[in-house]
């Protein structure tokens, strides 16, 4: 647990020095969500989609946690988003999710 502390002092520092860094809100919102803090994370998976449109991890973490949500509408069109990125792992993950909400 301590390195999770850790690493979100050092999120949020980069976060402070430049709040326009897609990744960090990406991970931050991760961390958050491992503290049950949900409503925080999808305010950073939404930062992270925001500041970069086409970030295809942002928006299938988005989507998951939407999905856990029981937002299934909202995960779908996130996982469709997701879909569309260069990297074949992300475009998997994506499509495997898409469908599981659909079902």
């Amino acid at each position: 647990m301590n390195r999770m502390a850790e690493a979100e002092k050092h999120i949020l520092a980069a976060l402070k020095d430049d709040p326009n860094l897609p990744e960090a809100h990406d991970v931050l919102g991760g961390l958050l969500e491992n503290r049950g803090r949900m409503d925080a994370a999808l305010a950073e998976y939404r930062e992270a989609v925001r500041l970069r449109p086409g970030f295809g991890k942002a928006h299938l973490d988005l989507g998951v946690a939407l999905a856990n949500r029981r937002d299934l509408a909202g995960a779908a069109e996130e996982f469709r988003k997701a879909a569309e990125d260069p990297n074949p792992e992300i475009q998997q993950q994506a499509r495997q999710a898409l469908q599981s909400v659909l079902h």
